[in-house]
């Protein structure tokens, strides 16, 4: 009689107890369990590239796969190790204490090719994932380096049209939940959910790349010939104001601009400061055409110097008294020529013409 009573009360706990686990706690239970086999992950955007005039890339993003890990589903370190050492040019023994712990979610490699993640896939290896990334690669290496830019460890843009053009270039990344199993493989008959990335838009430059590589080789030539500490060549079309070619020298490798100095990185044709110097003589002139007060014949007599307020003039060459016509004083680049036939039309039309042209202006060239 006392062995069944106590057989009673026992099927009792353990009724209650199994009444306690499915019933009471049971869909608690469920969502844990069910979270722990979840997994959400980031579905990254492909990056746009960047064009030359003729489609020709100087940009680009590349598939890539990072490799991680579970150390909780890493049965056998050493084992796993030895199969990926060879194959990552990693040491065995490195990788087995990488992989022994408890973190569920570790960083083995990055930036690997889908043709090596291959290789590890098949492997079939416990606790060894990998997550789809990317990686942007610069085909020309320096060239247009100076304008393209180049992006950080994190894929953002971090100089150049890259960083100035980053929120058109960078898209937006989605996800994607699903359910994995005993070593921590992908449960296919699962639901999968999560929202699809958008991709970033490419951007085609104005820049032509065969241009681009002629004038960084020739501006890099003179500034070694003339032991220069930089040099710049600008390319434009005149009719459309298109820039065709901007090159700076010395210049760096975008590929692995991590490594060049701060100042190679820069674009000089923008950043730097210059005085137009003589080339402001072709705004002068045309102002002076487009008003009527001489045209290319026109005669002018042009002293040795000349004074105006507290200044005096002179040309780039000691001289006497010249006899140039309008285009002369043009084609010697005449300074005393030039101001003579700017008064014609008075400072401050001549101030509107210069403004007219785009001087102190924003350019609208879309470079950061």
């Amino acid at each position: 009689m006392a062995l069944v009573i106590i057989a009673s009360m026992a099927f009792s706990v353990f009724a209650v107890r199994l009444i306690d686990i499915q019933v009471v706690k049971g869909p608690e239970l469920a969502s844990e369990a069910l979270n722990q086999r979840l997994r959400t992950t980031e579905l990254p955007a492909t990056r746009g590239s960047i064009l030359d005039t003729t489609g020709a890339p100087l940009a680009v993003t590349v598939e890539a796969r990072n490799v991680t890990a579970d150390q909780t589903l890493v049965t056998d370190p050493v084992a796993v190790g030895a199969a990926l050492g060879p194959i990552l040019g990693v040491e065995p023994s490195v990788l087995a204490t990488r992989l022994t712990g408890t973190r569920r979610y570790m960083y083995i490699a990055k930036d690997l090719s889908p043709k090596i993640w291959k290789q590890i896939e098949a492997l079939r290896l416990p606790g060894i994932f990998s997550e789809q990334t990317s990686r942007r690669i610069y085909p020309g290496d320096s060239l247009a380096a100076n304008v393209v830019g180049f992006v950080g460890a994190d894929g953002k843009g971090l100089g150049g049209l890259e960083y100035g053009m980053q929120e058109v270039l960078a898209g937006k990344s989605g996800t994607m939940t699903y359910e994995r199993g005993a070593g921590g493989r992908v449960i296919t008959t699962s639901d999968v959910s999560g929202s699809d990335a958008t991709h970033g838009s490419d951007v085609q430059l104005t820049i032509d790349r065969d241009i681009q590589l002629i004038a960084q080789n020739q501006i890099a030539k003179q500034v070694k010939a003339s032991r220069a500490d930089s040099g710049t060549v600008i390319v434009m079309d005149p009719r459309s104001g298109h820039i065709l070619a901007m090159a700076t020298a010395p210049t760096f490798d975008a590929n692995s601009a991590a490594a060049a100095p701060d100042a190679l990185r820069g674009n000089r044709a923008l950043s730097d400061i210059y005085e137009p110097g003589s080339t402001s003589k072709v705004m002068t002139m045309a102002a002076i055409v487009d008003q009527g007060a001489a045209n290319a014949g026109s005669a002018f007599t042009i002293p040795g110097q000349l004074k105006r307020g507290d200044k005096l003039f002179h040309d780039s060459v000691a001289h006497g008294t010249w006899y140039l016509t309008l285009a002369g004083i043009l084609a010697k680049s005449s300074n005393i020529g030039t101001i003579m036939a700017a008064e014609r039309i008075g400072g401050r039309k001549l101030y509107q013409y210069i403004k007219a042209f785009g001087i102190g202006e924003p350019t609208g060239i879309n470079f950061p």
